[in-house]
């Protein structure tokens, strides 16, 4: 607004003296007497003498009417010039910032989102390859748990396979020496009643020939001292020596016997239950071996089967075949036939064709249920 008024003052004083310089003495002293009217498009005196005062401050009073009422309407058309003109500029300026500040926002922006997609596309890239890595790295660690499941896998079946051998052959073993070790039991415990009952015959022999000595001894002097009472004497002796051996006898035999029952009953204890304890295993062995060679059978029962339904079906086509009639006479025939075999059946197509009376060839197929198909082709030729 101050820049406005300087210019609004200076424009003032500009047309001041422009129309102050256009006026000066008009005529001599005899026509300053003469009333003018003011008027800017001539060069008028409005006179300084005395007498004509009036008419010169007239003049002068319209003059300045005339320039304030001009400056005014010069002011006021300036005034709105320069409104117009700030207006202008302000708007041009506000435009121009308005533009300024676009084109540096959508330089940002344009900036600022190619920062974002260069970041995104980076963060993607380092995404995707994050997520190669990965999967490379759970692919491969998967394999590698695979391998070590199927090795631990192995392993436990050798050393499960080691074992049961281990079992089998230690049970082997065991049964080998437990048997050995009843038959020597065996052997000592009837070593040793052997040597009980020789030893108990031994005493009762030794027994009796004391007692017979003695005896003798004692019939001496019953014979010295008195014959009928020396033989009865001797009778008892020798039935009551006689009871004792024999109840001796029957003591070591009842001793020998019993011993052996309880040696035997401990043996055949022992045996069972090592025999129990192999069974176990071997059992468990017998069966996984049953189990797998029914599963071999099984399978080779299947092969079996599906060979006989395979010979089945091409007994069935070669039936088929034999069975085509054809007619001799004429030098092309057709035939066609069906065969039969078991749970099988074909059938059959052939062609006969005869070159000359002396020679002829034949073609056949066949097609069964089995799903296979039989071709033959034969020549013939007479003379």
């Amino acid at each position: 607004m101050k820049t406005a008024e300087y210019k609004l003052a200076g424009l003032v004083v500009v047309v001041s003296l422009s129309l102050f310089s256009g006026m000066g003495v008009a005529g001599d002293g005899n026509e300053r007497n003469t009333h003018h009217r003011f008027d800017p498009s001539k060069n008028i005196n409005c006179g300084s003498n005395g007498y004509y005062e009036t008419g010169s401050w007239r003049c002068v009073n319209e003059g300045l009417n005339y320039l304030n009422n001009k400056t005014k309407a010069f002011s006021a058309e300036k005034l709105t010039e320069i409104k117009e003109e700030a207006i202008k500029s302000g708007l041009d300026a506000a435009n121009k910032a308005i533009q300024d500040a676009n084109d540096f926002t959508g330089k940002k922006v344009s900036e600022s989102n190619a920062r974002t997609d260069s970041l995104i596309s980076k963060e993607q890239k380092a995404r995707t390859d994050a997520l190669n890595t990965e999967k490379t790295v759970r692919e491969q660690a998967d394999i590698n748990t695979l391998k070590n499941a199927n090795q631990y896998t192995d392993l436990k079946i050798q050393e499960n396979n080691e074992l049961l051998s281990a079992d089998i052959e230690q049970a082997r073993s065991d049964f080998d020496d437990n048997l050995k070790t009843t038959k020597a039991a065996l052997e000592n415990n009837i070593s040793d009643v052997n040597r009980s009952l020789t030893n108990s015959v031994n005493r009762a022999k030794k027994y009796l020939s004391d007692n017979l000595d003695k005896t003798r001894h004692d019939l001496s002097a019953s014979i010295i001292a008195s014959q009928n009472d020396s033989h009865l004497r001797t009778d008892r002796l020798i039935s009551r020596e006689q009871k004792a051996r024999i109840d001796a006898l029957n003591a070591e035999k009842t001793a020998r016997e019993q011993g052996d029952v309880t040696t035997l009953n401990n043996a055949n204890k022992y045996t069972d239950h090592r025999i129990r304890s192999l069974g176990l295993n071997v059992s468990d062995a017998l069966n996984d071996f049953q189990q797998k060679t029914d599963q071999k059978f099984a399978h080779l029962d299947n092969k079996i089967g599906r060979v006989e339904k395979r010979a089945n079906a091409g007994i069935a086509g070669v039936t088929a075949i034999s069975t085509i009639p054809y007619v001799n006479s004429e030098r092309f025939s057709f035939g066609m036939a069906m065969g039969h075999y078991r749970d099988a059946q074909a059938i059959a197509t052939g062609m006969q064709y005869k070159p000359t009376a002396s020679t002829n060839v034949r073609l056949n197929a066949s097609w069964n249920t089995g799903g296979d198909t039989s071709i033959g082709a034969g020549f013939a030729v007479g003379w």
